[in-house]
């Protein structure tokens, strides 16, 4: 049985949504600044989202693997320190139009584009010319960029790139360029059986020993990638369908055909790792723990599918014969129809839950402690017809619940479990709990619906509990105050604390939001719940504008993250934030 976790607070803030000037947040120095800023605030937990690839959407809860890393968090300055960049094709990019929200179809384009001049480099090629000019732009964006005044890094600084061959440095455009460069500087440039520097990445024992320990994973993932590159972006269930299938002669084939494009995303994958372990360690050092988080399901289109579909309920025609999903509620009339295939649980007992088993040991060494998004439906799932637009006409079934967490607890090695149990609880769920140890969560802005028994009541609350204000698929603090008047009425009656908005006329609507928020965070302190996560947008006071996501809607999920210098010591100081938490045990 898993021990309760200590007495401590600490802040959900997605890696997303860190500051970082190329556009989305990464493991660069504003994730370290972060840490810092915990650690003088007398916090113990940074919470993260899940931090595998996303796909379309952007929901890392919809991520095509369970054990790769997403290549947007890598930091392209560590790139340029390393010497994989310059700073200049960093800045040649256009990451966004605004500061405050991420726009991934530029993400996705220049990231791509960047690691791959990264990976050509630290091999020691040369680097193709339509790389280094253009990128992946289309041609409307390459018009808008010449002129903006761009001016390609290949142009402005002709000295570092001679291995592209003599060519004139004012050429002004990419047609003439490329005529100055020889057929053979192309051709070395595509060529993956080029000789390998002596210094090259691929020869270091950290590069060896990732690969080697990683394999159960990383062979099949990195074709994937590969051939969803191959396939122009499509679903594997529409690749030819001896690959779909995975047939032996297929699978050599592809592997010889696409072996320079597995390289690159093996590359991505060593360091994305290496930052993340980098970034982890030196928390750790200065007394912050992180809190991961891993769905339940997985994508439908993901390289875990491809891989082992026999661990899906599939059809022969490799289609899912139920998905997941969750009933009508008072969310949501028509339930919510999630997509995702539904696990065949007699498979994974037949092999004793060796894939979960993999899953759980490879996220144990990204995090101190695992939160298991959906938990309940470890205990109880809901399927949903295959072809179904909405979740009505589901079914509930029963999933393997006490086997499979007993698993769980032997891969993860002494590592804690957090288990997201919203939604639709049920005694066996609460049997399960009290079997496991895993503490349970509890969310204030559930509390207020007039029930006095409602466990998500402050006086409600399990010593053996981490408590929130709310997740990311709630709307934060200050919006749900607008939002849910009769509900925010109770939550002022509840704590004693004078109405924002009465409050807004006498003192200002700036002071006024800090005093409730502070006020929230010290009877959240005060609770008996052995931790307590605040997410970053209640700590600035902010509305809806910084919601993370809306269930069952989609456009402007994931999106938001910190304007510059906007996270700072100053309001952790103003909340009071390490005061409270000393008075109240929690440092």
């Amino acid at each position: 049985m898993q021990a309760a976790l200590k007495r401590a607070a600490g802040v959900l803030l997605p890696v997303s949504s860190l500051w970082d000037e190329y556009g989305i947040g990464t493991f660069g120095e504003e994730a370290y600044h972060f840490v810092e800023q915990l650690s003088r605030a007398g916090q113990k937990y940074w919470q993260v989202l899940p931090i595998g690839p996303t796909s379309y959407g952007d929901s890392p809860y919809q991520s095509y693997s369970a054990f790769a890393g997403n290549q947007y968090f890598i930091d392209p300055e560590t790139l340029v320190k390393e010497g994989l960049l310059y700073r200049e094709e960093i800045e040649a990019h256009k990451w966004g139009d605004t500061a405050s929200y991420v726009s991934y179809d530029r993400i996705y384009s220049g990231r791509t584009h960047l690691l791959r001049v990264a990976y050509d480099r630290a091999l020691g090629r040369p680097i193709p010319l339509e790389r280094i000019y253009n990128g992946i732009y289309d041609d409307e964006e390459q018009r808008r960029s010449q002129e903006e005044g761009y001016v390609a890094p290949a142009i402005r600084f002709p000295d570092r790139y001679q291995d592209l061959g003599n060519y004139c440095a004012d050429s002004n455009g990419a047609d003439s360029l490329q005529e100055n460069v020889g057929a053979a500087t192309y051709a070395g440039a595509t060529d993956h059986t080029s000789a390998i520097p002596e210094n090259c990445y691929k020869l270091s024992r950290e590069y060896l020993d990732f690969c080697e320990n990683s394999s159960q994973w990383l062979d099949d993932f990195v074709l994937y990638c590969a051939l969803k590159d191959h396939f122009h972006g499509k679903s594997w269930m529409d690749w030819d369908e001896d690959i779909k299938r995975r047939t032996p002669e297929a699978l050599e084939r592809y592997r010889k055909l696409l072996a320079d494009d597995m390289d690159f995303y093996r590359f991505v994958q060593f360091e994305f790792y290496r930052e993340w372990h980098h970034l982890k360690q030196y928390a750790n050092d200065r007394g912050i723990e992180i809190i991961g988080d891993i769905p339940l399901y997985m994508a439908l289109d993901s390289a875990d599918v491809w891989a082992d579909p026999r661990l899906f309920l599939l059809s022969e025609d490799l289609v899912p014969t139920v998905v997941a999903g969750c009933p009508p509620d008072a969310f949501s009339a028509d339930g919510q129809l999630w997509g995702n295939p539904i696990y065949d649980w007699e498979a994974h007992k037949a092999e004793d839950f060796a894939w979960w088993r993999r899953r759980m040991k490879a996220n144990a060494s990204l995090y101190d402690v695992i939160r298991v998004d959906h938990f309940i439906g470890i205990v109880r799932y809901y399927k949903i017809p295959w072809g179904d637009t909405d979740g009505r006409r589901g079914e509930f079934a029963f999933g393997p619940g006490e086997e499979l967490t007993r698993a769980m607890d032997e891969a993860v090695g002494g590592k804690k479990i957090i288990a997201e149990d919203l939604g639709i609880m049920i005694p066996e769920v609460k049997a399960l709990l009290a079997k496991t140890g895993y503490p349970g969560m509890r969310v204030l802005q559930f509390a207020f619906d007039g029930n006095p028994e409602n466990d998500h009541l402050p006086y409600e609350y399990d010593r053996n509990s981490v408590a929130y204000c709310d997740t990311h698929d709630n709307e934060t603090l200050m919006g749900y105050a607008k939002t849910h008047p009769e509900d925010y009425r109770r939550l002022c009656e509840y704590f004693h604390i004078k109405d924002m908005y009465a409050e807004a006329a006498e003192c200002g609507a700036v002071l006024a939001t800090e005093n409730i928020i502070t006020q929230v965070i010290r009877w959240m302190y005060a609770s008996c719940a052995s931790v307590v996560i605040l997410s970053a947008q209640d700590l600035l006071g902010l509305g809806n504008e910084a919601r993370i996501n809306l269930p069952s809607s989609t456009g402007d999920n994931w999106k938001w993250r910190l304007a510059p210098g906007e996270m700072n010591d100053e309001v952790f100081l103003r909340m009071k934030v390490r005061k409270l938490a000393e008075v109240y045990g929690r440092v």
